[in-house]
């Protein structure tokens, strides 16, 4: 068995399968859990909900590992920042024999991608993986901690309740600290602030000056929330407004794929189409540019239409005053959608609409786009489905909407790297 050592950042919480509801700090004192999660299945690939082991990347591996986190979170009703990932570990077992843990120090897929690890040695041990074939089984596991701030405010956690919420196969429970003065210290929030480089927007100098940033087959990072017009997939309250079959499933960064093999069918964390007008509007923070809108439809596919809004489309904390109406003609307007089911439909802008072609001055900023970018600066993107016909039970699902093109002027150009 070979451990990695987890980034810092990296939050994941995983499951107990044993039957236990663990005692907290004595006297109400904060508590920090320190549990190792085993995952088992088949290939890693089945234990990241992925097609096959070779799709396995950095952006795969972290979206498991902040679903994990969220759904805990939600769970154990404790904040993000109180999970964090310790270290990670991987066995192979061949069923009918006794286990072997396997060192896989050059393995190239997940667990490589979470060490940062690219060394070429892993090719031998990933085809060792690949090649295992029936019989074999390969086991995930995860340490990881879990602060307790307020036992005194809640019942004992139910650890075989969290195990059945996220799907581990067991987790041993390897201590609980209950020193209160070191633990909050550490895993103190952090103070609230604005996104990195918005003073820009308030005509100071920004923190990290960047004309653009190119991004492909990016989510967009916003939609209408429960209670509010727009909601960023980073927000705080995220999961507190996103709710099945709703616009913000297309913004949801961490969610697994409908399906783990092409089927039609409805899915709880995809939009659906559910009710009269059958639309759907998708928010950016940042003005972009847009060379292809990719939307992929698993039920019913009915795109009509696709428009684009100008930048701002919405209120945005720093922005200019949103702009009225559309950002031109429709990029597509069909009478009947022909995509098959599953299927993705791609809208490609002519080069000369996306505005790709045009040179970012370095004398620009968001709050005062040149003339030339403005034209081209999109907001948001509205995608109008037909009616469905009297009687029909079916409903159009739309599973995701990517996007490839480029910022201009991103107060966080990191956001278009993940």
């Amino acid at each position: 068995m070979q451990f990695i050592r987890a980034p810092a950042v990296s939050l994941v919480v995983l499951t107990v399968a044993a039957c236990l509801s663990f005692a907290h700090g004595q006297d109400g004192s904060p508590a920090l859990f320190n549990l190792t999660a085993r995952y088992e299945g088949s290939s890693l690939a089945s234990i990241f909900g992925v097609s096959d082991d070779s799709v396995i990347n950095q952006a795969v591996v972290t979206a498991w590992q902040a679903q994990l986190a969220q759904r805990a979170s939600a769970f154990l009703a404790v904040p993000l920042y109180q999970v964090v990932v310790r270290s990670f570990a991987i066995e192979q077992q061949a069923v009918g024999v006794r286990r072997r843990s396997r060192k896989l120090s050059g393995l190239d897929l997940a667990l490589a991608a979470v060490s940062g690890s690219s060394s070429g040695s892993g090719s031998s041990s990933r085809r060792h993986l690949l090649q295992s074939g029936e019989g074999a089984a390969v086991a995930l596991l995860a340490t990881f901690d879990v602060l307790d701030t307020r036992p005194d405010a809640h019942a004992a956690w139910d650890f075989t309740a969290l195990a059945g919420a996220l799907g581990a196969a067991s987790v041993t429970v390897n201590g609980v600290d209950s020193s209160a003065g070191v633990i909050v210290g550490f895993f103190a929030p952090p103070p609230p602030s604005p996104r990195p480089g918005a003073a820009a927007l308030r005509g100071q100098p920004p923190l990290a000056p960047t004309l653009f940033a190119y991004f492909d087959s990016m989510l967009a990072p916003g939609a209408q929330g429960r209670s509010r017009e727009v909601v960023w997939y980073d927000d705080s309250d995220f999961l507190e407004e996103r709710q099945d079959g709703t616009p913000l499933n297309l913004v949801w960064r961490n969610k697994t794929a409908c399906f783990t093999r092409p089927t039609c069918g409805a899915c709880s964390r995809a939009w659906g189409a559910t009710a009269a007008p059958y639309v759907v509007t998708l928010y950016f923070r940042d003005p972009v540019q847009l060379a292809t809108i990719a939307i992929r439809q698993v039920n019913a596919p009915a795109v009509k239409s696709v428009q684009l809004l100008p930048w701002p489309a919405v209120n945005i904390s720093g922005a200019p005053a949103p702009r009225a109406g559309f950002l031109g003609t429709p990029v597509f307007n069909e009478t009947k959608d022909i995509t098959p089911c599953p299927g993705t439909l791609t809208v490609t802008l002519p080069r000369k609409r996306s505005g790709l072609a045009e040179p970012v001055p370095a004398g620009g900023s968001q709050y005062g786009l040149p003339k030339a970018l403005r034209r081209s600066a999109v907001g948001g993107v509205v995608i109008t489905l037909s009616a469905p016909p009297a009687g029909a039970s079916q409903r159009t699902v739309v599973e995701w909407v990517r996007f490839t093109g480029r910022a201009l002027y991103p107060l966080d150009a990191s956001e278009y790297t993940m």
